[in-house]
Order: C-alpha cells, then structure tokens, then sequence
C-alpha cells in the first residue's frame, strides 16, 4: 500500500474514531485542523485524555472551550464574582508581604480558533506530528495471522437514509461519549448499540482496535508539550488566571513565561503564599510548568 493510501485509509479511521468517541462541538473541531498528522495527533491527545482514570470525558467536557458568549454570561454570576473577590484578596496580601512589588492578574480568553492555531503552530507538536503519523502509518499497514489486514477498509461511512456517519454514536451538544474500546472487541455483533445497526462486527471492531492503538503512549522528539490539545486549554473559559510581578515603577519583572526566572527569583513562592487567600484557586500549573498559572473552580 503506498503513503497516499495508507494516509487515506487512516484519514477514513480518524473519522470514524471521532464519530465513535465524540459529539457536537468537540467532534466538529478535529476536521479544522488541515494537516493529517496533526489532526491525527491531537486525536490521539483526546484519546488519552478519555483513557486516563483522573481526567476521562467529564474534563474534556469541563475543560471544552467557552464561546465568547459563555464567557459574558459567567462574568454576570455570583461565581464570577466570588473569583473576583478572591484575586482582591491575593493582590492584597503579594503587594503587603512584598513592599516595593506588585501584583497583576488577568488572562485573555483563547477561543477555538486562536487554540487550533496555537496547535498548529506550537513547535512540540511541529516536531511529534510527523513522527506519530509515520507510527501509525506502520500500524494501519499491519496483517491479521492469516493475512488478511486488520484495518480492513470501512467502505461506506454515510448513511444512505439519514446521511449520518454510520460510525455515530454520540448525539447532540455536549453530550459526550467515551466508550471503552477494549470492551468493543469482545462485544458479539448481537449486542452492538442500534445505532450501528450498519456496522457489521468486523468494521466497527476494527475502528475499535484503531482506538485502543490511539491509547497507547507515544514518544515523540519533545517529551513534554507547552499547549493543551486544541479546545482543551484552560483559558479557553473564564477560570485560568495568569499573574504578573511589577515593579513600583510598573515595569514588568515577570508574566506568562520563564518558570526558570519564576524560582529562581523567589516570586514563585512568593505567588503560593499570597494564594492562601483564594481557596477557591488550585495550582499552580504544573504540566507545563507554570508556577504564574491558577485555576478557579467555585465547586472547590
């Protein structure tokens, strides 16, 4: 199979897995991201988010980006105001425990556009991208015992009489679905959900067994990322607070950047101190390292 079939035919199971998995805004996002192997990788971002026990879909529903909207509407509550309350309180005490410093709080809000575009453009994921297509490329090229692959092609994937994705399963909103995709490969055809009623066993098992390669963990040549999967980035909704050291001149000493500098110049420690104020805030971030980052959950 040559690399524009193979790209082609993972193209067909990226599809397939995002109608398995996802619903709504969240399914609709990954076709925006133009380029295979990033669209493939942030897929697989998702996929691990899903498979962890800590986070699973009720984080990516939790974490999904707010439209600006969404973000007017909460600066109006009394939540909105509770966080206000709490940053008063922080400023107070940094400026108090540190004459001569001061402390500044706000975040812009990224939405869906500007996240897609920071993915595109971060250089983590210019660099693992590429190396997780060629990986998965090796995969979807791979033989059952008896010859005969297993990624067999999907053939038809529209509905002739709804026009719907035959692979769909999650409907409407945010209303999403995580399968377990190990529990799909041992599902009889006889109990497969009827909302599938198309799908023979053998397609929609192996569309399965394409999620659970997506589950597996993956090495790239940077370790660590420095951006959320596109629509997942804490400052997509009104929660995340960046601060920020001034001097009393009001020249910036430090801000969303250079954890390094952060530690080394104390201010860091100095930022967890003055937290105590704010029980509602959790953090700082630590992956990535942002000792600047908190996050405000009125639920805490």
């Amino acid at each position: 199979m040559g690399t524009k079939a193979t790209d082609q035919l993972i193209g067909h199971y990226l599809d397939a897995a995002r109608f398995m998995l996802f619903a709504g805004e969240v399914r609709e996002m990954f076709p925006q991201i133009k380029s295979l192997n990033q669209r493939l990788y942030a897929l697989h971002r998702f996929v691990h988010v899903l498979s962890d026990p800590d986070r699973g879909s009720a984080f990516i529903a939790d974490r999904w980006v707010w439209s600006k909207g969404e973000v007017s509407d909460w600066e109006t509550t009394p939540a909105h105001e509770t966080q206000a309350s709490e940053i008063t309180k922080v400023i107070k005490k940094f400026n108090d425990d540190n004459p001569g410093y001061r402390l500044k709080a706000g975040s812009d809000h990224r939405d869906l556009k500007q996240q897609i575009h920071g993915w595109k453009s971060n250089p983590g994921v210019q660099a693992n991208a590429p190396e997780y297509l060629a990986k998965v490329r090796v995969e979807i090229r791979r033989k059952a015992k008896d010859g005969t692959p297993r990624y067999p092609d999907l053939g038809d994937i529209l509905d002739p009489v709804t026009g719907q994705h035959v692979f769909q399963i999650g409907h409407g909103g945010l209303d999403l679905v995580a399968l377990s995709a190990a529990a799909l490969l041992f599902w009889p055809a006889a109990m497969l959900p009827a909302t599938i009623g198309l799908i023979e066993a053998e397609r929609f098992q192996a569309v399965a067994r394409f999620v659970e390669f997506l589950k597996k963990p993956f090495k790239g040549s940077v370790a660590k990322l420095t951006v959320a999967a596109p629509g997942l980035s804490a400052h997509g909704t009104g929660r995340a607070i960046d601060f920020r050291v001034h001097d009393s001149s009001g020249k910036k000493l430090h801000g969303a950047g250079g954890a390094a500098g952060w530690r080394s110049s104390g201010f860091a420690a100095k930022l967890k101190s003055a937290m105590s104020m704010a029980p509602h805030f959790h953090g700082p971030l630590a992956s990535p390292d942002e000792p600047w980052h908190y996050f405000f959950d009125p639920e805490s």
